[in-house]
């Protein structure tokens, strides 16, 4: 009886670190070694003379893969009239990591300078991923046209904050502690002059593999300590198997995504642990046990809201796990199947809605030249000039009104020559968010007339295409939107894709030679 006298405090104890290293098992190795290998350690320093400065336009953004924890930024920048300069700091994206290429949506955070809508005091630069993509443009840091700037930028952590202009800026809560830097302009020209950024030394005891198991034997020793002071040491091993379990399943909660956790919700969990040990450590009755229920989940929830990323309102308007597309996006690039393309070009371009299940034809057995953005731009460069340029969005499963949606935010400074919303059998598929179709064929119809109009309104030509075996309905619909002169193309069952290629290059050359 003694033996199990002193055995459950220690058993205690050591739940305590077992459900610590299950917190802990949170900050993702892999990616500790990635920046440790990789975060920049020595200054960066870019100096341009007057003649030869740093141009940041709309088809040209400035962009440093390197990998930046905490410093200090210093930049000289020129904005022209009517321009809204990005800075996109503590940029996180998908890379491959030991072999491995963990999809997410991009996380990034703004400050924005403006020479055109400004905010007035000049208080309000910071802007949220979000808030930079589904937001008004301008209302950024109100600068002069055609004067230099000073803009100083100090990383802590996650905590950001800036002077630009003598203007102040309040701290500001990315979502990383770790990224990569771009600057994004729209609107007009900007200048760099100068750009220094200095590393500073960062606080890295928070991920060590020791810190949180060593907190959670000091969590299991408070319980312990709560059970002697109320002398109650009846259910010491239930109350440190309530701790590892709690703490097991809680973490299982969580996908890191490239990212260091918030330490802030990393003690809320085990707050969590601690707080359903102390319950069934003092075999708590009746309300006190309720309370103790409520004060666990309270804890609970308040780390599981501050780890999760919370990415709906992107992936729905740029599809699950999109990567780098959201940050290409607010700069005004797509990645196609043959790299990046931008709004700069020396000839005729086309436009492709509807997303990759209905270009690429990998999906349907192909190969990958095989792709009809591919295809169509050789037969484009064949007929207009090697300036033909095809761009196709990267969403995987798009759909018409998601695709229309995109092009109408984001990419009609690429000023296509024609649009092609196409469709496929996936347009109606089930969104596993909401049960309910994705799409429809009144939709469907909508969207093919609201490009319609699109395209009469600014002189663009606007072809639409069927894949085969879309929806029956849907197929009418888009026949009866493309009466009275726009082309339709439907796919038949047997076509190859060079049979697609060649059927939406004759509808496509068709229309620009009018």
């Amino acid at each position: 009886m003694r033996s199990l006298f002193l055995f459950a405090p220690v058993a205690l104890v050591f739940c305590g670190a077992v459900a610590g290293t299950f917190v802990g098992g949170l900050v993702p190795r892999d990616l500790m070694a990635l920046c440790d290998r990789e975060m920049l350690r020595q200054p960066f320093v870019l100096s341009r003379s007057v003649e030869d400065p740093a141009i940041v336009r709309e088809a040209r953004w400035f962009y440093l893969p390197q990998i930046f924890g905490d410093f200090d930024l210093s930049m000289d920048i020129e904005l022209g009239e009517d321009t809204d300069v990005d800075m996109l700091l503590r940029r996180v994206e998908p890379r491959y990591v030991d072999g491995v290429k963990r999809e997410f949506a991009g996380r990034f955070s703004v400050l924005r300078l403006s020479t055109g809508h400004t905010d007035g005091g000049g208080e309000r630069g910071w802007r949220t991923r979000e808030q930079a993509l589904f937001g008004p443009r301008g209302g950024g840091v109100g600068l002069a046209p055609g004067y230099g700037a000073t803009v100083e930028v100090q990383a802590r952590g996650r905590m950001l904050r800036a002077t630009v202009a003598g203007k102040p800026q309040p701290w500001f809560e990315a979502d990383d502690s770790y990224g990569s830097f771009t600057l994004i302009a729209r609107g007009g020209t900007a200048v760099v002059h100068r750009l220094e950024i200095y590393p500073r030394s960062r606080t890295t005891w928070w991920w060590s593999r020791w810190t949180w198991p060593a907190w959670g034997a000091l969590a299991g020793a408070i319980v312990l300590a709560f059970a002697r002071a109320l002398a109650r040491r009846g259910h010491l091993l239930l109350a440190g198997l309530g701790m590892v379990l709690v703490a097991a399943v809680l973490a299982r909660e969580v996908d890191a995504q490239l990212a260091f956790p918030d330490p802030a919700g990393l003690v809320a969990l085990l707050a969590a642990a601690t707080a359903a040990g102390i319950v069934l450590a003092l075999d708590f009755g009746g309300l006190e046990a309720l309370l103790g229920l409520l004060v666990t989940l309270w804890f609970g929830n308040v780390g599981l809201a501050n780890l999760r990323s919370d990415d709906a309102r992107v992936d729905a308007a740029f599809g699950p796990a999109s990567g780098s597309q959201p940050a290409e996006a607010l700069g005004q690039l797509v990645r196609g199947p043959a790299g990046l393309v931008d709004v700069d070009r020396d000839g005729p371009g086309a436009f492709l809605l509807g997303g990759q299940l209905v270009y690429d034809q990998t999906f349907s057995g192909g190969d990958p030249g095989d792709h009809l953005a591919l295809q169509l731009e050789l037969r484009l460069r064949g007929r207009f000039g090697r300036g033909a340029e095809v761009a196709c969005l990267p969403t995987v499963d798009g759909f018409a009104r998601q695709q229309w949606q995109l092009y109408e935010r984001f990419y009609q400074g690429f000023q296509p020559e024609v649009i092609v919303l196409g469709i496929g059998p996936e347009e109606a598929a089930i969104d596993p968010s909401t049960g309910e179709p994705r799409s429809s064929a009144e939709q469907v119809r909508e969207v093919a007339l609201a490009a319609r109009r699109h395209c009469e309104e600014n002189g663009r030509g606007l072809v639409l295409y069927a894949e085969c075996g879309v929806e029956p309905a849907m197929l009418q619909a888009l026949r009866a939107a493309a009466e009275g002169g726009v082309v339709l193309v439907e796919v038949a069952a047997g076509m190859t894709p060079e049979d697609k290629a060649a059927a939406l290059f004759r509808a496509i050359a068709a229309v620009m030679e009018r």
